[in-house]
């Protein structure tokens, strides 16, 4: 994961309109002090906010789908 920066790579991500990802197997800590540690929960609350500020819309996991990223367990049949 990358840690540390993970919040710089996604405000940077966001404000350019480009996608994130977001999670403990990135990152278990919340700040990059390591005074508190993270949960997906609080995590992606935390790229919500980033989201409002930046006027950026969700993308859902249907379209996720639809454009070809999907959880390996929950691969539709045929792909």
């Amino acid at each position: 994961g990358i840690g540390k920066d993970q919040l710089t790579a996604n405000a940077i991500a966001i404000a350019k309109g480009w996608g994130v990802r977001v999670g403990l197997e990135d990152n278990l800590w919340w700040d990059a002090a390591k005074t508190r540690k993270a949960d997906n929960l609080s995590l992606l609350r935390r790229i919500h906010s980033l989201m409002e500020i930046h006027d950026r819309p969700l993308m859902t996991s249907s379209t996720m789908g639809k454009l070809g990223f999907y959880n390996a367990q929950h691969i539709p049949a045929g792909i």
